[in-house]
């Protein structure tokens, strides 16, 4: 069961401190469970994961754009671009930048 380590709404910075510990040496399944968990049951973590990790692609001619995944690992280089940024020059040329974010 969790310990309640903070007063009201606000966090210790020791608190604060060990979160980012935890989460540095927490397992990606569990992670991945707790962030699925925070979306389904606060509006307000729902809408930072999507403006971080949600995009659309402005191409579509209809009238709703196409929802995507804003980051991806290329196939070719193996490195996470973001897709609703344009590519460079300096980037592996086979990632496509068609999308923008919310």
């Amino acid at each position: 069961m969790p310990v309640e380590i903070y007063s009201s709404s606000k966090a210790s910075a020791a608190a604060k401190a060990q979160l980012e510990v935890a989460i540095a040496n927490v397992s990606e399944e569990r992670l991945r469970a707790v962030v699925a968990k925070l979306a389904q049951s606060l509006p307000a973590a729902e809408n930072a994961l999507l403006a971080e990790l949600v995009t659309t692609n402005p191409k579509r001619k209809n009238a709703e754009h196409e929802v995507l995944s804003r980051w991806e690992m290329c196939a070719n280089c193996g490195k996470e671009f973001d897709t609703s940024e344009e590519r460079d020059e300096t980037e592996c040329s086979y990632h496509s930048g068609e999308a923008n974010p919310f």
